[in-house]
């Protein structure tokens, strides 16, 4: 495709995003998380299959960070954004099954037992209690919000 035809198709395919907006067919690329990191809100939609014909309509909102990973600009072809990284890594990650053990300490924690009284009863530092316990609720809220929007399947 040469690039006036590229670039008609790709101002016909954000036309139809601004459309669908404002028709209520998509919502507001802010009101949704990112699909790529699921840690922020977006701010666009990235057309990841192109902008000829149906797959013009094919979008997913993904934050600045995020779509500037997939679309770098020349002055920063070839290089890593490690943050952006480390936001895809995160998105690709596995699903977390769920831990009895570690659920048990946190709803220990919630009832009043401390990281130190915890850590001592199961043997190991303070420190490693509670980022033991920060990386399991920072892991399983991340997993339930891809199972709320379809990503991971049940």
């Amino acid at each position: 495709m040469s690039d006036p035809e590229q670039d008609r198709a790709q101002r016909a395919a954000h036309a139809w995003v601004r459309w669908a907006i404002l028709s209520y067919q998509l919502p507001e690329p802010t009101d949704v998380d990112c699909e790529m990191c699921l840690q922020t809100k977006a701010n666009v939609y990235h057309h990841p299959n192109g902008y000829d014909g149906d797959a013009a309509q094919d979008v997913m909102p993904v934050c600045n960070v995020c779509h500037r990973s997939i679309h770098p600009t020349p002055s920063r072809r070839g290089q890593i954004d490690t943050r952006t990284l480390g936001a895809v890594r995160r998105a690709l990650r596995p699903p977390i099954p769920q831990n009895p053990v570690v659920e048990q300490l946190i709803k220990l924690h919630a009832a009043g037992y401390t990281y130190a009284e915890l850590a001592q009863a199961t043997g190991v530092t303070k420190q490693a209690m509670q980022q033991r316990i920060r990386r399991y609720q920072a892991r399983w809220s991340a997993d339930q919000r891809k199972i709320r929007w379809g990503q991971v399947k049940d």
